[in-house]
């Protein structure tokens, strides 16, 4: 799933199943939802604020260097994970 050209993980670990899985079609009835070339894509909450982000193929986005350890970091840094 995770490669050079495919780094981001958030599409397979933050949408299935969660509050943040599309539930509208993306253009017509009936022929579900998949990301355009193009999309603003913006999710929220209250605890853990906003992710922001632009839909663009892959080997032409910025390479991921904020990783799985400095994503709890930064989540421990504000006590956001004293709350579980």
């Amino acid at each position: 799933m995770m490669n050079y050209n495919h780094q981001y993980l958030h599409g397979a670990a933050v949408s299935p199943s969660t509050m943040f899985t599309p539930v509208k079609d993306h253009r017509d009835a009936g022929l579900g939802f998949t990301h355009e070339i193009g999309d603003h894509v913006e999710i929220s909450t209250v605890i853990f604020g906003r992710l922001l982000n632009w839909v663009d193929r892959t080997d032409n986005c910025p390479e991921w260097t904020f990783g799985i350890r400095a994503l709890i970091r930064n989540l421990q840094s504000r006590h956001l994970l004293d709350r579980a």
